[in-house]
């Protein structure tokens, strides 16, 4: 008798390896743009927590308007510590600095020197502000508002 060719199942070696290297290099294109959304979207986080932190200034500021501590300079420090006992969230433990506001023109002007580790800005006005304006963060931003303005008491 003669004995049928058997009929074998499966992938060989190559197929797999194939596939293999199919998966990954689809897992190298999805992990690339995964990691650029991801930093786009902890860049705007950033952005809105500055926005926040500049509405408590102006609410800070005004108090401080009302209470008279604003007299004798056109420019007031204001630093995370100061604004957190005058409205904003306590939560806010990793994002350090402060915010300079300058009345030396007909409206208020706020300078922005905050820091969260990861991103930083130094210097700059909240208008206009967008994720190029982003620096790289170490966590050791300038709490006097860049040496600026009359630091306001706690």
């Amino acid at each position: 008798m003669k004995q049928g060719v058997s009929s074998k199942q499966g992938f060989t070696l190559i197929e797999l390896l194939a596939v293999i290297v199919i998966l990954a290099i689809i897992m190298l294109i999805a992990a690339n743009s995964v990691t650029a959304a991801l930093t786009k979207a902890q860049k705007k986080a950033f952005i809105i927590d500055t926005e926040r932190i500049v509405e408590a200034a102006k609410l800070a500021y005004t108090d401080a308007l009302l209470s008279n501590q604003t007299k004798g300079s056109n420019q007031f420090c204001m630093s995370i510590d100061y604004l957190k006992n005058h409205g904003l969230e306590k939560n806010d433990d990793q994002v350090k600095g402060s915010i300079l506001v300058d009345v030396s023109s007909s409206t208020a002007k706020y300078k922005i020197y905050l820091d969260n580790g990861q991103y930083s800005i130094k210097g700059r006005y909240l208008n206009g502000l967008s994720e190029d304006d982003l620096e790289g963060g170490t966590g050791s931003a300038d709490t006097r508002c860049g040496s600026e303005g009359t630091t306001l008491p706690n």
